[in-house]
């Protein structure tokens, strides 16, 4: 788990330094929110 979160978190911070919009940030936190529950 702890694996896999800390991959997902890298590509958050990555398309936000590229995108910098709010609709994406929210997009990825749900599915991040997604993963964790699994």
């Amino acid at each position: 788990m702890q694996i896999r979160l800390s991959y997902s978190i890298t590509q958050v911070s990555n398309v936000n330094i590229h995108t910098k919009k709010i609709k994406n940030k929210l997009i990825i936190k749900q599915v991040m929110l997604v993963k964790i529950d699994f």
